[in-house]
């Protein structure tokens, strides 16, 4: 009885002992003060040029859209890092806010975490996305001319070539804060709802800009949080490299 009572007690200071040294490898990918080490992106206007200001720092908080609702539509972008990420696991959380802009008016809200973001800037840019839409957080999305395989958690799955994943379950909050976590290995996506695995996506390739008829894999590249037609806040946004030992 005497080992039993001690071996579990060993084994789960180990575990706390990884953990915590996961947690301490947890680094900022967004500095609280200011746009240092993001750029934004607006179809009309380009890189840089946000004459509106869709895009502020707030409390150490990105908050997108909270401008007066015009009469005509809105116009959609993104902010992104400058900084390209790989085999890493990445961490935000994000609630709406109130406003939403035409001609979304009358439909859910809508946003997306886009990463893998590769090439030139243009609204929907290659890269991979995690949507953000009320009921459809979590679903994965292929952009640009990206491709990926279905599988490990998504209902679209089979191993099958497809442009997007549903997720396998619903766990959103409308009305408070939500976690999203990405972990990017290689050039495998999997992603999590508060705490919950929703979908997976593998095998994710892209055209080579080098050798256009040829694909290689999509495995590294910006982050960016998408302006679309609805208020949002976004908080504790950090990064960390996967534990290999």
């Amino acid at each position: 009885m005497l080992r039993r009572a001690v071996f579990p007690t060993l084994a789960g200071s180990l575990i706390a002992t990884r953990v915590a040294a996961q947690n301490d490898d947890w680094k900022p990918l967004f500095n609280g003060k200011d746009l240092g080490g993001w750029y934004t992106f607006l179809p009309s206007s380009g890189k840089d040029n946000d004459p509106k200001k869709i895009f502020k720092v707030e409390d150490g908080m990105f908050h997108i859209l909270d401008i007066p609702v015009p009469a005509q539509n809105q116009e959609n972008g993104y902010i992104a890092t400058t900084a390209e990420y790989s085999n890493c696991r990445l961490h935000l959380e994000y609630k709406w806010g109130g406003k939403r802009f035409p001609p979304r008016l009358e439909t859910r809200r809508d946003s997306g975490i886009m990463y893998f973001v590769t090439g030139e800037d243009r609204l929907f840019p290659t890269s991979v996305e995690c949507q953000l839409t009320e009921g459809d957080v979590g679903d994965l999305n292929i952009l640009g001319n990206a491709s990926a395989i279905a599988g490990g958690g998504g209902r679209g799955g089979n191993a099958q070539t497809t442009r997007r994943v549903v997720k396998d379950a619903n766990f959103e909050v409308l009305d408070g804060w939500n976690t999203i976590e990405i972990e990017l290995r290689e050039n495998t996506a999997t992603q999590l709802v508060n705490g919950r695995i929703v979908s997976r996506a593998s095998t994710i390739l892209h055209w080579d800009p080098a050798t256009p008829e040829q694909t290689v894999p999509l495995n590294r590249g910006r982050v960016a949080l998408q302006a679309y037609g609805a208020e949002i806040w976004f908080r504790n946004l950090r990064w960390r490299a996967l534990f290999t030992a």
